[in-house]
């Protein structure tokens, strides 16, 4: 653990509610409870080869920071790769697209994760900032910190048109059980739509919406206490079989399993 991630920990130490792990395939993570809306979330992450990952964001928003070796994490933004390395903070709005590509390697990310002051989050772009916009008071302040730093911009979208519009009714609608098709409107051409969206965010419509649902629902697993099938159903999914088939591909683990490493952590004193 470098200077940068050891003084971050000793800040968001503070005031915590709980503490538990997740192990996935690819992935460890430690979860501190904040409160009800908000988590710290410490992640060792391995990657075997080279991959580009088409990263979404749900209904949080994250603040990251790592120390990320050079040649090893890219991002993609107008229409070109971008490399990212040193000691960075990433910030990611609620409902954004970022496309990684990862080399292979350890990757060591702390994240601020939290759904609190979502519309003031959803109106600042994604970008990569200096390490000084961590250590604010609060996420408010936080995000009031993100707003004025001009950084670099992470966003594949930065215009409004058309797929951009369609994207926005995917998003606030997404856990509707509705096909896509019908909840589009009717002066606009579903075939057209979907495959200028796929080119634009590297994600068919329904694979992002599909994504979009796992991504919310692990939070929810996070953060509420419900049942496995009431968090998927409340998301938009009842297809139990995809639904566990995919989990398990996106995280790997089946929810139950991935619930159970928080429950016999979660009572534990820090």
């Amino acid at each position: 653990m470098g200077k940068f991630d050891f003084s971050i920990r000793l800040y968001f130490n503070r005031e915590l509610v709980d503490k538990f792990k997740i192990q996935a395939k690819n992935f460890s993570n430690e979860v501190f409870i904040r409160s009800p809306n908000e988590a710290v979330i410490f992640r060792e992450h391995a990657v075997s080869e080279e991959r580009v990952v088409v990263d979404i964001q749900p209904r949080f928003w994250t603040l990251g920071w790592a120390q990320i070796p050079k040649d090893q994490v890219y991002f993609y933004a107008d229409n070109k790769w971008h490399e990212v390395s040193g000691s960075v903070v990433v910030y990611k709005a609620p409902f954004s697209v970022v496309r990684w590509r990862l080399k292979p390697g350890v990757l060591h990310w702390g994240y601020w994760v939290s759904m609190q002051n979502i519309e003031q989050a959803v109106q600042i772009s994604s970008k990569v900032v200096p390490p000084a916009a961590i250590g604010k008071d609060s996420g408010a302040t936080m995000l009031k910190s993100m707003s004025l730093e001009a950084g670099l911009s992470l966003d594949i979208d930065k215009k409004n048109d058309c797929v951009h519009d369609f994207k926005h009714m995917i998003d606030s609608t997404f856990q509707s059980t509705k096909n896509i098709k019908d909840l589009l409107s009717s002066n606009r051409n579903y075939a057209y739509m979907s495959r200028e969206f796929k080119k634009k965010y590297a994600l068919s419509p329904v694979k992002y919406r599909n994504q979009l649902r796992l991504m919310q629902v692990a939070q929810d697993l996070i953060f509420s206490g419900n049942a496995v099938e009431s968090v998927y159903h409340q998301n938009g999914i009842q297809d139990a079989k995809y639904f566990y088939n995919r989990f398990k591909t996106l995280f790997g683990a089946f929810p139950a399993q991935f619930r159970r490493h928080i429950t016999k952590d979660r009572h534990h004193p820090l």
